[in-house]
C-alpha cells in the first residue's frame, strides 16, 4: 500500500512511502556541502529529454527504466521516473547511468 507522507521535497512532490519502496544504490547528487548532497541552483532545462536510466535497487538489482531528463551537469543527470519502488519520482545519477532514447531533431 502506498501512502503520501507530509512534507514533500524541493521538486514539489510529496514524499512517498510504501511496502514496496527500495533504496536506489546508485543515486549520486551533483553537489555537496556540510549538510550532504544537493542540487541547489541547477535549473530545469526548457526541453526535457527522453532517456533510459540505470537504477540499482537495493533488493531487485540493476534495471533500465524509462524517464525524462530535466536537469543536468557535465557529470550528473536528474531523471524523472515512475516506479512505485522509489520514495520519490526522480533520481540524480551519474551521467554514465543515462542514455537517450530519442535522437534530437535534424
Amino acid at each position: 500500500m502506498l501512502s503520501i507522507m507530509p512534507g514533500g521535497n524541493d521538486y514539489g512532490e510529496p514524499k512517498r512511502r510504501g511496502n514496496e519502496s527500495q533504496k536506489i544504490l546508485n543515486e549520486s547528487w551533483p553537489l555537496s556541502d556540510k549538510a550532504g548532497g544537493h542540487a541547489r541552483g541547477i535549473e530545469d532545462q526548457p526541453n526535457p529529454i527522453a532517456v533510459e536510466v540505470l537504477i540499482e535497487w537495493a533488493t531487485d538489482g540493476e534495471e533500465w527504466l524509462a524517464g525524462s531528463a530535466t536537469r543536468w551537469t557535465a557529470s550528473h543527470v536528474f531523471v524523472r521516473i515512475s516506479d512505485t519502488r522509489s520514495l520519490t519520482r526522480f533520481v540524480w545519477v551519474r551521467a554514465r547511468d543515462v542514455r537517450r532514447t530519442q535522437l534530437p531533431p535534424g
